[in-house]
């Protein structure tokens, strides 16, 4: 062979040669480890979910943090056959009632369709969710071909009442370790914080949002980096009337929106939002802290706290300083 004709297949091998190493590199710097803080942060809120389970299994992690919450008062009541029966019942009812949470997204339309969690899932992609109605919390498990991929977490308003997004990521940053911040432009041409990403821990990515504007919420999303791909692609193949973008920026972007663009779902939104949902026929607002009650024959057990099952809820003091103080993050 010539050197005329050997020097473009030179030419070619070092070109390839390079990209590849371009691609080993930018590899390198995508499989970075997390901080050891950030990777016991995640860790610690997962607690026993794991990314792949199924929705039977989730259920069952959640029944048996129920359980455990009704241990003690059970062995209480052990001798008071009557009131030992009502706590049963109530524990069994909390358990129900979070199985009847579950829903797939197959293209009817939800309440969910207009809500915090809006951009967090889209229909006739496989994809599926199960509600957990918490004190100071609402965490939102999301699946995939029946696979959790994803949590996200919405805390109550009045948990960080006076307090703005700065606050929440200096919180935040205190529990998992420092986050990048990402900024949006307005439509007036300022950049402002959209949310903070962590570094990715092994599988598992962390980001939090600002959801104040329009649901006076603040979020945390955990995400299942590869499947989240996944679902993306699913999305733009499967429901291509879904928007495009990233939910938690889109969410952000709508920022400002006027409230009374609403239609016909207040009550949902409202009740992940923290703020009171008024009754049917008027009355005194529902306050939104507990769960609502979806099992039939319920006498009211789910507004009581799941740790003290036989006591009314009573409003518990928040530090200022700390507002994630008491919670399991």
């Amino acid at each position: 062979m010539s050197a005329r004709a050997i020097l473009p297949v030179l030419i070619f091998a070092l070109t390839l040669t390079a990209s590849d190493s371009d691609a080993r590199r930018r590899r390198k710097v995508r499989s970075k480890p997390a901080p050891q803080k950030t990777s016991a942060g995640i860790d610690r809120l997962l607690g026993k979910y794991k990314w792949g389970m199924t929705p039977e299994q989730v259920i069952g992690v959640v029944a048996k943090q129920i359980e455990a919450k009704y241990k003690k008062p059970l062995k209480d009541a052990s001798k008071d056959e009557l009131k030992y029966d009502t706590l049963r019942r109530e524990m069994m009812e909390k358990i129900a009632e979070f199985k009847k949470t579950r829903v797939r997204f197959d293209g009817q339309k939800l309440g969910w369709d207009v809500s915090l969690i809006d951009k967090q899932f889209a229909h006739k992609n496989n994809e599926s969710m199960l509600v957990r109605w918490r004190q100071h919390d609402r965490r939102f498990f999301f699946f995939h071909h029946n696979r959790l991929y994803k949590l996200f977490i919405a805390f109550n308003a009045d948990r960080f009442a006076g307090k703005n997004f700065d606050d929440f990521a200096q919180a935040m940053q205190g529990r998992f370790g420092p986050a990048e911040k990402k900024t949006r432009t307005t439509i007036t041409g300022r950049k402002e914080m959209a949310f903070l990403q962590w570094p990715p821990a092994g599988p598992t990515q962390l980001r939090a949002i600002d959801l104040t504007g329009l649901y006076g919420n603040f979020c945390l999303v955990l995400f299942e980096r590869a499947t989240h791909a996944r679902v993306a692609e699913g999305r733009e193949l499967n429901s291509p009337r879904h928007k495009r973008g990233d939910g938690l920026i889109d969410a952000v972007t709508a920022k400002g929106t006027d409230s009374s663009a609403r239609t016909g779902n207040e009550d949902i939104v409202d009740q992940i939002t923290g703020r009171g949902v008024k009754r049917p026929g008027g009355g005194d607002p529902i306050p939104a802290a507990p769960a609502p009650s979806t099992t039939a024959g319920s006498t009211g057990s789910s507004q009581r706290n799941e740790g003290q099952p036989s006591a009314p809820r009573k409003r518990q003091k928040i530090d200022p300083k700390d507002p994630l103080k008491g919670l399991d993050l």
